[in-house]
């Protein structure tokens, strides 16, 4: 009774207020808003009482609608006005009407669907969109809330329902078309839920009898639907090239999922395999299926309604019994291969399509509706199967994770399923397929379909499962050969390729390998995993590719040993692929053109692939995929593994390290410009192997070491870790670090000095014999500067350095000139490795006297040995490549520079802790000898100058360094003025200060005036004045010019900073401020730079430098005010400076210069200051102190004014004024001067 009384109130407005005119509109709007509430708020039992009286209202009111909007229908004399929001309202209300109360007759329910349709053809421009959108609404509340069961359903699914089902079909699907043509204002919503309607019809229909008459023409809108979204299609391969329209109704993706759900749900319903469509019985009288779409395209044309349209309008006609009964169609045969050949048409059309589809929704949608054909159709679609199956594969390894996710569901629950044999024949079909045109389209084909092509055949394997892959690919001899052919073609390394990795000059771009250090040997083994790209592959950027190529070699290098354990067929793989590599070792001197080279790099590296997918371990790390369903792909037991493979690796590798191929050319220095694309051939054939030994070591784990392949391949992969060429250094390094991490090795460090025997052997036999091993000092250095076991090889290194130093000699560099070099670097890092063992052992805690007397004699013998190893090794380094600072070889001036500043630390550090530690030897002994008697006990040799050895290596070297510094070569001058600043922190003491003043400060001070003297000697003015015209005069740009006297003033910086080499500058601490202060109160780019060497200087005697600055800052008078208006200037009571040689600076500096320009007295002032804020000048401030103070005294007593000022500093100016006027005229100008300038303190 609420339910009643709340709505016949508005149900009875809406069927007066709309005849009463149009003024009665807004009312009428208004009852029908709140009418919309009522329903929305009633529930669904309240609302059945008073359905029919909500009804009625609403479809008058929807009829009156359509009537007043139809182009071409007489309008009766006093027709019901319904506006446009009107009519919105009233189709909201009925749709939630429909919802809450579904139809429960059959009668009602045809004239719902009447006048709705009705509704539904309205054209765009005679109806909103929000109307007509609400009448699609409308319809689908009907058909979706219909009982499952009942008479209405069963009333659906009968003939005479057959006109007006077929009709509403129609309508739909012209909803949707209509919005489509509307191109950007058509409505995506309205397309969209007209589709999702249809699906709704189809499914409450459900009966195969009554959809099967149906089924070509809707499939066919359906179709038309998702052809209707694309721009433009240039179909390559499988997946189709299309694009897709990004704006109106036609690129709305929700229609263009239910399109393809909607033709996946009809198939299902007509075509199922259950029904057996063949043989059934069907009494009902049939027509065949080309009168069957006779009659429906008649229909389309004939279709009625109650008021007739225009001719573009689909007409409802009055259909007569003889009509209804045709509205069936025998599926016999016939019929069934027809509409089978149909479908298979069109999803030969639209599915690629929908492949290419941007949206992830849309792809997943033809996944699902995939999914759902192939599992109920199998039988029926037999001749779409490998269509189908493309289409799931495609997707189970796409980018998409949600749509990878669902297709890897479909095909895993399709593959295990005990699912039809023509479904595992169709599996089959596709796999030989796919890996039969595999080559044509890698090769001639576009990257994309190529990527999707390799993924589909990977994705096919994996799915097929290892038995199934065996029994297609591997059970004969020929198949195996088949299979290895055609993965090697797709893996050809292009002849194209060689001329990539070259720069325009026609040389190859070399780098300089630089390994991370301080990360986990986890974290580097994660960045750089194993097996990686094939470079030919990377530098295409074809990685995707490669990675779906590897797949799958992988897959089948698992199956040559899942699929049958009988008869494996891992050894036959290897076998033909080994052939290749054997070929290019055999014939390498003929291969010109680089082919055998090629293809045995193409074949190693499918050959790396199958074995390492062998073992089964990737498919946990890197699975594809999705998640597996079954245990087909779990690794085999080790054991067994093992079994299969370890004699396999140990025959394969044999063939890697071969000579022929391992140690081919690929330095491109001094090679003709012809030879660089074999060079790279080289370089990568090199590269692919190498990672391969990688890959085996990471395969067999543990049993890599105890097999002895890992004493065969630990010395060749540490040499190529000092190549050349960066990418064979690379794949070394990657390689190394995945064998430490899978054979239980920390890091590579613990993996060298766990096989130090293999690798000291090896190089002591090729330092012996360098001139056979002209490569083994780079490996040496490759091994100290990336392995990190330097401090464990130390103790090891005297031996294999004699024949190092006996190559620096005169006779060495004259019969090997090229190896001075690389064994300059080699020592530099042996120099290197020797400093930080140095910092070790100085940190190091020495064991107390009070430990176990063995135990801490062991101890102390261990650090004893320590300490004359990093002795001997570093002054033996140090003396051997002091002669070579004297070379015309630059980069070997600078090696030895380098090598003797490490040295000397070193030696510095190792002196420095040589006296405690000898003290805690002897209290050692001591205790030893005390507690187990008179004991012989061997002890190291010790030579009694490992205390001395720094002073004495640098008396030996001195020369050379001294010779050095007379170089001409910026360069050279710049390391050997950074090595000279270090070397005086490091010894000082009298000895290098003797040495220093003598030898290096006057050189130094040329240096700073001149710069690197090439053709000329110039004077610190024109230093100044005109950098330009002293690089002519020197042949040196102003650039250079200028980093050798930032050389200069860092290096006094650094002796004069230091206390212990500062005594050196005394003799001439005088010419050096001198030139520093000048240096910075001039406008010159390295006047900060000279600050802070004057800074530095200051430290040894503040007042002279500072009176230097203050002589110029304060002689204009401009600075500073005077502290009194009473007194004078600085610059009345003084007379001015008439030269910058007048000043104190340049005074000091000598007379080897003059300066001609102009000195700034503002930077004098800001070096001033900066002075003034960091030093303590005390001769000066004492000796001011006191004559000011005794000056106030005679001014007290002679004038009461001062004498009764109450603030005492406003005497310290006056009183240093005269006392400066004083001293000026009976003593000294340039000091009267200076104290004058006091008053700012």
């Amino acid at each position: 009774m609420m339910a009643s009384s709340a709505l016949r109130p508005l149900c009875t407005k809406l069927l007066e207020l709309p005849t009463a005119g149009i003024e009665a509109q807004g009312q009428a709007i208004e009852a029908a808003e709140a009418l919309e509430k009522i329903l929305e708020a009633l529930p669904a039992s309240a609302l059945q009482s008073c359905y029919q009286c909500a009804l009625f209202p609403l479809l008058l009111l929807i009829d009156a609608a359509v009537v007043l909007r139809a182009k071409g229908v007489a309008v009766r004399s006093k027709p019901v006005i319904v506006s446009d929001r009107l009519a919105e309202r009233v189709a909201a209300c009925l749709e939630i009407l429909l919802r809450k109360c579904p139809v429960q007759d059959i009668q009602e329910m045809a004239t719902l669907l009447r006048k709705l349709v009705g509704a539904a053809m309205l054209k765009p421009d005679e109806a909103s969109e929000e109307f007509r959108h609400g009448v699609v609404k409308c319809l689908a509340s009907m058909f979706q809330h219909l009982p499952p069961q009942g008479d209405v359903a069963e009333r659906m699914r009968s003939e005479e329902m057959a006109a007006a089902i077929g009709h509403l079909f129609s309508v739909l699907l012209q909803i949707s078309h209509a919005e489509a043509a509307r191109a950007g204002v058509g409505s995506a919503s309205i397309r969209a839920d007209s589709l999702a309607t249809l699906r709704i019809v189809v499914t409450k229909v459900a009966s195969p009898d009554a959809l099967a008459f149906f089924l070509p023409g809707v499939a066919s809108g359906l179709g038309k639907v998702i052809k209707g979204a694309v721009v433009s299609n240039g179909r390559s391969g499988f997946v189709s090239a299309a694009q897709f329209y990004s704006v109106g109704a036609a690129a709305s993706s929700r229609s263009l999922s239910e399109a393809i759900l909607g033709i996946a749900e009809l198939l299902v319903l007509v075509l199922a395999d259950s029904r057996n469509l063949v043989t059934a019985d069907i009494a009902t009288p049939r027509i065949q299926d080309q009168e069957a779409l006779g009659a429906l395209q008649k229909l389309s044309k004939k279709a009625v309604h109650e008021t007739r349209r225009d001719e573009h309008q689909l007409e409802v006609a009055d259909t007569s019994m003889e009509d209804r009964k045709v509205m069936r169609v025998e599926c016999n045969e016939r019929w069934l291969a027809d509409t089978v050949s149909h479908i298979d048409k069109l999803l030969q059309d639209v599915l690629p399509l929908l492949c290419a589809h941007p949206v992830a929704a849309v792809r997943k949608a033809v996944v699902e509706a995939t999914g759902q054909i192939i599992g109920s159709c199998q039988k029926t679609l037999e001749v779409c199967m490998p269509l189908l199956l493309e289409t799931l594969l495609l997707f189970a390894c796409g980018d998409s994770s949600s749509v990878s996710a669902t297709a890897s569901h479909h095909l895993s629950f399709l593959a295990h399923s005990g699912s039809h044999s023509k479904l595992k024949s169709a599996f089959t079909a596709v796999l030989n397929r796919l890996l039969e045109d595999l080559p044509k389209v890698v090769i001639s084909a576009d990257e994309v379909s190529a990527l999707h092509h390799a993924r589909r055949l990977a994705a096919a394997m994996y799915y097929s499962g290892p038995r199934a892959v065996f029994t297609s690919l591997f059970q004969s001899p020929a198949c195996v050969s088949r299979f290895i052919t055609i993965m090697t073609q797709s893996l050809s390394l292009p002849s194209t390729f060689a001329s990539s990795g070259y720069i325009e000059s026609g040389g190859y771009k070399f780098r300089e390998i630089s390994l991370p250090h301080g990360a986990s040997l986890e974290a580097e083994v994660a960045n750089d995993q194993l097996p990686r790209t094939a470079p030919w592959f990377t530098q295409a950027g074809k990685v995707k590719l490669y990675d779906a190529l590897a797949s799958t070699l992988r897959l089948a290098g698992f199956s040559s040993l899942r699929g049958s354990v009988d008869k494996p067929s891992l050894a036959d793989l290897l076998l033909l692929l080994q052939s290749s590599i054997r070929d290019c070792a055999s014939e390498s001197g003929a291969d010109k053109g680089g082919q055998l080279r090629r293809s045995a790099a193409a074949a190693a590296c499918a050959l790396n692939e199958i074995i390492y997918g062998a073992s089964g371990t990737w498919l946990d790390r890197n699975n594809l995929f999705g998640s597996k369903d079954s245990n087909e792909w779990d690794p085999l037991p080790k054991a067994d593994f093992l079994s299969h493979v370890r004699d396999a690796i140990g025959d394969v590798l044999h063939d890697y390290m071969v000579s022929e191929l391992w140690d081919l050319p690929v330095d491109s220095q001094g090679s003709d410009e012809s030879d660089l694309p074999i060079l790279e051939d080289n370089a990568t054939l090199q590269q692919v192997l190498i990672e391969g030994v990688g890959i085996f070591g990471m395969t067999l784990g543990s049993s890599f070491e105890t097999s002895g392949y890992l004493g065969l391949v630990i010395y060749p992969l540490l040499e190529k870790l000092g190549c050349s060429r960066y990418s064979i250094a690379h794949a070394a390094s990657i390689s190394l670090r995945g064998i430490s991490h899978h054979s239980g090795y920390v890091s590579v460090q613990k993996l060298v000095v766990a096989n130090l025997d293999h690798v000291v052997d090896s190089l002591c036999r090729q330092l012996r014999h360098i001139s056979m091993y002209p490569h083994a000092p780079e490996f040496l250095t490759a091994i100290l500067q990336q392995t990190g076991a330097a401090a464990d090889l130390l103790p090891l290194l005297e031996e294999p350095m004699r024949g190092l130093l006996q190559e620096l000699e005169i006779p060495g560099r004259h019969h090997h000139p090229f190896l001075t070099v690389p064994i300059l670097k080699a020592l530099r890092e042996i120099t290197r490795a020797a400093r930080h063992e140095s910092f070790e052992l100085a940190s190091s805690d020495l064991p107390s006297s009070m430990d176990e007397g063995e135990q801490n004699i062991q101890k102390l013998l261990q650090h004893k040995r320590c300490h004359h190893s990093v002795l001997t090794v570093a002054s033996s380094c140090i003396v051997s490549s002091a002669p070579l600072l004297a070379s015309k070889n630059i980069p070997a001036r600078i090696l030895a520079l380098d090598i003797i500043e490490d040295g000397v630390a070193a030696l510095s550090k190792i002196e420095a802790a040589y006296k405690a530690s000898n003290l805690r030897w002897q209290e050692a002994m001591q205790a030893f000898e005390r507690s187990q008697g008179n004991l012989d006990y061997e002890t190291p040799d010790r030579d009694p100058n490992d205390g001395n050895k720094l002073l004495p290596t640098i008396h030996q070297i001195w020369p050379h360094v001294v010779c050095c510094l007379r170089s001409e070569h910026p360069a050279v001058l710049v390391r050997c003025l950074s090595a000279i600043a270090f070397v005086a922190r490091e010894c000082g003491g009298s000895f290098l200060a003797r040495r220093l003043q003598k030898d290096v400060l006057p050189l130094l001070l040329r240096l700073l005036q001149d710069g690197p003297v090439t053709g000329g000697r110039v004077g610190l003015d024109q230093l100044i004045a005109q950098p330009a015209t002293r690089a002519l005069a020197t042949r040196e740009s102003p650039g250079t010019v200028r980093k050798v006297q930032e050389a200069a003033l860092k290096c006094i910086k650094a002796i004069s900073g230091d206390k212990k080499s500062a005594p050196a500058l005394d003799a001439i601490f005088e010419t050096v401020a001198g030139a520093v202060v000048s240096l910075a109160c001039s406008q010159w780019e390295l006047k900060e730079l000279a600050a802070e060497a004057a800074s530095a200087l200051s430290s040894s005697d503040p007042d002279l430098v500072w009176i230097l600055a203050a002589d110029l800052a304060y002689e204009s008078g401009e600075a500073v005010a005077p502290a009194s208006p009473c007194l004078p200037s600085c610059s009345e009571i003084l007379p001015p400076l008439t030269s910058d040689t007048e000043a104190l600076c340049s005074q000091y500096a000598g007379r080897d210069f003059r300066l001609q320009h102009k000195l700034d007295r503002r930077c004098a002032y800001e070096l001033l200051c900066k002075l003034e804020s960091s030093t303590s000048f005390a001769k000066v401030t004492v000796f001011c102190f006191c004559s000011c103070w005794f000056f106030i005294y005679l001014l007290g007593r002679s004038n009461e004014e001062l004498a009764g000022a109450v603030d005492l500093r406003n005497f310290v100016t006056p009183a240093c004024a005269y006392i400066s006027l004083l001293l000026f005229l009976v003593y000294d100008n340039r000091l009267g001067r200076s104290i004058y300038s006091f008053q700012t303190l």
